[in-house]
């Protein structure tokens, strides 16, 4: 009960949006994964949307997240399962940097 898309490399500029990636009925937990250079910090948004895309609801907004040295990793977990839809993540620097590629996983 999992799934996930493979981030290419890019240079992220303003916002940029990952995903989504279509996640089974009763998945707990996602995780975005990436491999930076340059990013000092950013703000993120994580939506679901149960309608195919039409719409989409926040579930977590985090503001001024820092890296590792070249990681960048925003993850979280819920107790009871989340219904089946689509899962993407947007985050905004003011910073361009470079992504060498990562992952958005539901599961």
């Amino acid at each position: 009960m999992a799934a996930s898309a493979v981030i290419a490399p890019q240079l992220v500029m303003g916002a940029v949006t990952f995903g989504p990636v279509d996640a089974p009925d009763g998945w707990t937990s996602f995780e975005l994964l990436l491999d930076i250079v340059g990013l000092t910090g950013a703000d993120a948004v994580a939506e679901l949307s149960v309608d195919g895309g039409a719409s989409w609801s926040q579930i977590i907004a985090a503001s001024r997240l820092q890296p590792s040295p070249d990681t960048w990793r925003l993850a979280a977990n819920w107790p009871d399962g989340m219904p089946a839809g689509q899962v993407r993540v947007t985050i905004a620097n003011d910073v361009p940097f470079s992504s060498l590629g990562g992952s958005l996983k539901v599961y």
